[in-house]
Parts: structure tokens; sequence; C-alpha cells
């Protein structure tokens, strides 16, 4: 097998403005922020929109059994919000045990832009995390904090829970833009196999072909 090759930065988000100050780039794993966060993330990011690196979604993906069980049709429910909400929440609580999986794909632009990758094992599995309630007040049982804008506040406990055995990421399509033309078969193939979403390249143009507008697998 050719060996692949993965990109330095990010390219597929073009001339944005916010490249001016900070050029693009991928972020290193991202540990708990605090106290109140339940996940630690394993796996680089995308500076501008979050999205894993590419690299590490293959390596997550590569050799994972493919989730297998009745396609979820969100086009069922002719806009039942409350039954589509149940269902789909329905959908993914019995694939949460089933390991490293593509879950839903997102189709809110009017395509597939996103995938959520889920069954990611947590390495903050077992420790406590705090739920806090906060604003209102100052009470007896408040501590002052400092949020991540450095602005000072009040906050309370709510109540203590144990961070959760599995993660979740998020990939953005248009990260296939950003491959070389041997690894963007490769990745295509892998997502291919795991959503049933095909991804390919027409003058240099992403484009998708799905069972159906809405298809979640």
């Amino acid at each position: 097998m050719t060996e692949l090759v993965w990109p330095d930065a990010p390219t597929c988000h073009g001339e944005s403005p916010r490249f001016a100050q900070t050029a693009a780039s991928w972020r290193e794993p991202r540990k708990r922020r605090d106290d109140s966060d339940p996940y630690e993330q394993t796996w680089r990011t995308c500076w501008y929109c979050g999205s894993i690196h590419p690299e590490d979604l293959y390596r997550l993906l590569d050799g994972q059994a493919v989730v297998e069980y009745q396609d979820f049709d969100a086009n069922a429910f002719s806009g039942d919000h409350v039954q589509y909400t149940q269902a789909l929440a329905d959908h993914y609580s019995r694939r949460s045990e089933q390991g490293i999986h593509v879950g839903g794909s997102d189709w809110k632009y009017g395509w597939p832009h996103k995938f959520y990758i889920d069954g990611i094992p947590n390495p903050a599995v077992g420790q406590e995390y705090v739920i806090y309630t906060y604003g209102g007040e100052r009470a007896d049982e408040s501590v002052e904090y400092t949020n991540h804008h450095g602005e000072k506040g009040w906050r309370r406990v709510h109540s203590r829970n144990t961070c959760p055995s599995t993660t979740r990421a998020k990939w953005y399509n248009e990260h296939l833009t950003d491959l070389a033309p041997e690894t963007f078969e490769v990745m295509a193939a892998l997502l291919e196999t795991h959503s049933r979403i095909k991804f390919y390249l027409v003058d240099g143009k992403l484009h998708y072909s799905a069972p159906f507008r809405g298809f979640q697998h």
C-alpha cells in the first residue's frame, strides 16, 4: 500500500479573515479544561472548525468493524420534532456501546457536511466532574471562578458525577479536500464503508452520493 500523506495544515477554509492574525493549523489534543469538563481528547483538531485531523480519524476507523443495523430515516417523521428527537436518541443509544463508529451525518447545510465519530475511549473515564449553576445572587456556598474569557463570576456545585467511558469527535467532510489524491481515495473509501455515503471530486470540487437526503446510518 502506498504510504499516505497527511496535510501539515488545513487548507479547505480558504482565505478566511480569521487567518490574518493566526495561521491555519492543527491543535494538539485537548486535556480536560477544568473539573466541570468530563472529556479528554486524544486527537488533533482544526484550529478553525474543530474537525478531527484526518490522520487521527483514519487511525480510529481503520480496522474497526462497521456498526450495522436499521438505517434511520430522518424524512419519516413529517416535521414531528418530538418524535424525531426521541427516535434519533433511541437510534444512537443502541449503538453507544458498540465501539468506535461513524454516528450521525449533519445535513444542516443541505448536504452531509459533518459526521460525528462516537464511541472513542475517554481517558478521563471514572474521574469526577462537577456540574455547576452559574449567576444569580452570591450565596454562602458560592465560589468565585474565572471563565475561559478571563471574566470573573460566581458558581455553586449542583452535582458531582463520574466521567463517562466514551467521548466523540466531529469530522467536517470539506477536510477531504486537504488531502493528496491517493490519501483522498483511501479516506473516501473508509468513510463510505462506515457511513454508506460516497465522496468524490469533480474538477477539484467535493461531491457526494447518499441513498437519500437526510440519510443516517
